[in-house]
């Protein structure tokens, strides 16, 4: 009975689901003790011999599962939502100029908080529990 190693590269970085799922379905093969995942190695404990041939398929369909991920499909979306995001900006500055009275009804709406108004809030806040604050009770 004689226990090995062997160490296989993958061609792309995995993600820690895909890692644990890869080493799982290495782990359950016949004749495999343990098996782990890195950044960009898969290593297998095994005991008698290796399903080289299984091990080295579970690899690369879990990389070609992986791989379907392409970044210029990315940069594309990417590009098309900076466009729209441009185009409506431009849209509501065109809208703001030509029909001010379209904007003339938002200034009652309630706006965010601003810096000011927080750092005015937290003032008053601790003006009021601060003794509180000091002793250590519980404010309720």
């Amino acid at each position: 009975m004689t226990y090995g190693t062997c160490s296989i590269r993958l061609s792309l970085e995995l993600a820690q689901d895909k890692r644990a799922l890869l080493s799982a379905q290495v782990r359950s093969l016949k004749g495999v003790v343990a098996a782990s995942v890195g950044d960009k190695a898969l290593t297998v404990w095994y005991k008698d011999a290796l399903p080289l041939a299984l091990v080295r398929r579970l690899v690369k369909r879990m990389e070609e599962e992986c791989a379907t991920h392409d970044p210029e499909l990315d940069m594309a979306g990417y590009r098309r939502e900076a466009i729209f995001s441009l185009v409506s900006f431009a849209g509501m500055k065109a809208l703001e100029k030509l029909a001010p009275e379209a904007f003339a009804g938002h200034e009652d709406l309630p706006q965010p908080p601003r810096a000011g108004d927080c750092a005015q809030l937290s003032q008053e806040w601790h003006r009021g529990h601060g003794e509180r604050i000091a002793d250590r009770t519980p404010i309720r």
